[in-house]
């Protein structure tokens, strides 16, 4: 019996998770599958809005929260003991996500890396979660790679 270690979605923090994840699927011998958008994860701070904490706590928790902790457009920062870890590595959360920088930590990976311009996944509009959209593709594309 083989394990497949399924990796998709926007890569977020790569210089501090995917080193880690490296050593995971050796120790266990898995086989990559990488399915993800060229363009990283740039959100390294806060919450994006409302309708962010809404979709995570739901909305009565969302309900009790104090006005202050919104700010400009709608955007929770980040509580400042946190705002070291959320900045860690974000030079190399920038960078564009490359085959050669995959297969330099999964070397027998199959990859996936599609330009998220590409496709158009919004189908819900703005107010709604449409990000669940792009989730579900790469979730299904990594799956495709690995069948």
């Amino acid at each position: 019996m083989r394990i497949a270690l399924c990796i998709s979605g926007q890569i977020r923090n790569s210089a501090q998770t995917l080193p880690r994840l490296s050593e995971f699927a050796r120790s266990i011998s898995a086989d990559v599958f990488v399915s993800t958008w060229r363009s990283p994860g740039s959100k390294v701070s806060g919450i994006q809005g409302i309708w962010h904490i809404e979709r995570i706590f739901g909305a009565a928790f969302s309900s009790f929260l104090p006005d202050w902790m919104l700010g400009e457009r709608g955007v929770v920062g980040a509580l400042p003991n946190f705002e070291p870890a959320f900045n860690a590595g974000l030079q190399e959360t920038l960078k564009p996500v490359t085959t050669e920088m995959l297969l330099a930590l999964f070397p027998n990976a199959r990859i996936d890396i599609e330009d998220s311009g590409v496709l158009d996944l919004d189908l819900i509009s703005a107010s709604s979660d449409n990000n669940s959209l792009r989730m579900l593709y790469k979730i299904w594309r990594c799956n495709e790679l690995r069948r």
